[in-house]
Formats: C-alpha cells, sequence, structure tokens
C-alpha cells in the first residue's frame, strides 16, 4: 500500500459517548472516502479529530510520513500546521469579502496567477468581485471547494457539503461535486447521512454507528454486501429479517423465515454467518407468480402507504415491499398476495453490529 492518511484514535466526551476509529485513507490515486452514518454517529467528530479542531484521548493520525496527532509521543500539530482543506457545511465564507478575497484568504501566499487558475476550473471568473449573499447555492459550494484548494492541501475534508442546500439542489450538484473532487486530483475525506450522495461521491465507504467503525471499503460492495445485520441497516436495507439456516441448497444457500424456505444466492460452501440475518430491498420484492428459480412467497398485506410514485407496502412478518403506484388498485389490506425475489437479489449476513 502506498501513502496513507492513517486514523488510530480514540475521543471521549463526559455524555458517555465514545469515538474508536481504525481506518486507512490512501492518497494515491486520489480519491473520495465517505465517512457514513446515521447523525450522531461521530462522522464530523472524526473529521474535526483529523484537521485538529479536536483533540483525540489517544492514539494517533499521520499523513504520510507526518505525524498530525501522536498521543504517546506529545505530538498535536494545529490546524495551520497540518493545513488540510477544509469545507464546512455551511461554507464558512467571509460575506464581507468577495469571491476572490476569500479565495485569496485561504491562500495568501499564492501567486495572482493561481488564484486566476482556480476562479477558471470552477467556472467563477465571472463571479470573482461578487459578495456571497449574491451566490446561489451552487455557486457558493464551488467557492468554498475552491477556497479549500486555494493552498495545495495533500487532503480534503469535506463535513456534509451539500447539506444546508434544498433536496432537488443536492441531487443536480452531485454530478458537479463529483467531478470537481475529480480534477482537483486531491484524497478527500467527506462525511454525509445521505446513501445518494454516498453513493454518487464515494470511492471508499466507512460505516460507523455509535462511535464505531462497523465495516469500511469501497462503496458499493459495502452498499450490496453488508458484513453485519447493523451495517445493513444503516446503508438502507429495509428489510434486515432473523432466519434460520438450513444448509446448502444447489448453488446457493437455504433459510426459514416465517415459516417459508428461501434460497439465497451465497456461496453452498460459505459457512453459515453467526445469527444469520437475510437482507432484501423493498424494490426486489415482486407481485405475481414466481418465475421458474425464483423464491414464491404467499403473505397478507398489512397496509398501503403512498410514497410519491411508489406504493410502500407492509407485508405480514414485518417485510417491506414497494410497487409503482399504478398497482394500487389491486393493493387492498387484508388481501393474501402471491410475490416471488430472486435468490441473486437476498443476501444473508450475520446478526449484531461488529
Amino acid at each position: 500500500m502506498g501513502p496513507t492518511l492513517s486514523v488510530q484514535i480514540e475521543k471521549r466526551f463526559h455524555q458517555g459517548f465514545q469515538l474508536v476509529a481504525d481506518l486507512e485513507v490512501p492518497l494515491q490515486p486520489a480519491g473520495v472516502t465517505v465517512l457514513f452514518g446515521h447523525s450522531g454517529a461521530g462522522k464530523s467528530t472524526l473529521l474535526r479529530c483529523v484537521a485538529g479542531l479536536e483533540r483525540p484521548d489517544a492514539g494517533h493520525i499521520r499523513l504520510g510520513d507526518e505525524r498530525w496527532f501522536d498521543a504517546a509521543a506529545g505530538v498535536d500539530l494545529p490546524p495551520q500546521r497540518r493545513r488540510p482543506g477544509f469545507l464546512f457545511q455551511d461554507y464558512a465564507l467571509f460575506p464581507h469579502l468577495s469571491v476572490r478575497q476569500n479565495l485569496r484568504f485561504g491562500a495568501p501566499d499564492a501567486p495572482a496567477a493561481a488564484i486566476d487558475a482556480l476562479l477558471e476550473r470552477f467556472d467563477l471568473g465571472a463571479l470573482a468581485d461578487r459578495r456571497p449573499a449574491t451566490l446561489s447555492g451552487g455557486q457558493a459550494q464551488r467557492v468554498g471547494l475552491a477556497r479549500a484548494l486555494a493552498a495545495a492541501p495533500r487532503v480534503l475534508l469535506l463535513d456534509e457539503p451539500l447539506s444546508a442546500l434544498d433536496a432537488p439542489l443536492r441531487m443536480r450538484l452531485h454530478g458537479e461535486l463529483r467531478r470537481a473532487l475529480a480534477e482537483a486530483g486531491v484524497p478527500a475525506v467527506l462525511v454525509t447521512h445521505d446513501r445518494a450522495e454516498a453513493l454518487a461521491l464515494g470511492d471508499a465507504l466507512v460505516v460507523l454507528e455509535r462511535g464505531a467503525v462497523l465495516q469500511q471499503g469501497e462503496v458499493q460492495a459495502v452498499f450490496d454486501a453488508p458484513a453485519t445485520a447493523a451495517v445493513a441497516r444503516a446503508v438502507g436495507w429495509e428489510n434486515v429479517l432473523p432466519v434460520e439456516d438450513l444448509g446448502p441448497d444447489d448453488e446457493g444457500r437455504a433459510v426459514r423465515w416465517a415459516g417459508q424456505r428461501l434460497r439465497c444466492a451465497a456461496p453452498a460452501d460459505q459457512p453459515a454467518p453467526a445469527a444469520p440475518h437475510l437482507c432484501l430491498r423493498p424494490e426486489d420484492l415482486h407481485l405475481g407468480a414466481a418465475p421458474p428459480g425464483a423464491n414464491a412467497l404467499q403473505l397478507v398485506l398489512r397496509s398501503v402507504i403512498r410514497e410519491d410514485t411508489s406504493l410502500r407496502l407492509e407485508l405480514e412478518g414485518g417485510l417491506v415491499g414497494r410497487v409503482h403506484r399504478r398497482r394500487a388498485a389491486e393493493l387492498q389490506p387484508g388481501a393474501a398476495l402471491t410475490l416471488w425475489v430472486a435468490p441473486r437479489d437476498l443476501h444473508l449476513t450475520r446478526g449484531g453490529g461488529r
């Protein structure tokens, strides 16, 4: 492995909350590592510890060969000596300064040509003399990112950079921010609790819950194959159900849930996980007769809830399905439904959190 941002820290609070983090962020090639989890998981605290805005109680933080923090050796570099690029939730732009002056504040010794190059890279040339109050949300985000990059940091830290924007604008800016980060060529660590944002922006994912790292790896791999039931819930699997393992079955593994036998596409020679749980996304549960090779289910519909263009089906046993709203006429609470799910859409994981 090449140079990394190595973080192994503990941070304790009087209220009883404790952050225990152990992760490695590669610096080459530059990519985006997402710190992901619910509010209160410890994501922003971890980012602030890396930046030097919070002091851990134990452990170390190293960027390549540089020791930023080492509790045992008494090393704790202040933020101005670590010099990461830091983009806050509200971008922290100075309202009395122009766009150009905001960038200049981030790098007072940078040549004018470097500032001009950043303005052009982020399409801010025409806005250089305007003040933050006159900018749109997307423009302010670009100014904040350009200022964070002005001092040529070796790592960029972003704390929920889109959270201050409304949902439609956040979605529109996913691609723009991803392109900007890729063009910057600087490794980034980004905090978010939004699944769509994590998938759109991240290369690697670190899942945190209650101050602990539950799983880390490539973004899609963690979302598709959570290592535990707790990770599955954290990354949005709405159906995480305890099941009984029945052993290998053809090319998969059989389990029993609510008296019904189901087959997962897990490797047959893979040992059953401890306290097995079955993970199923609502959109992968289909109405109608099962095609060959699929799992058939007969379940009673408990309730139907409208969700924008879809219907949320709450079924017996706590199972949740989702279908397009055009199916509303055929869905009446109390009805027995015929459903199916493909073995490949069932993920078997172990219970517990870590």
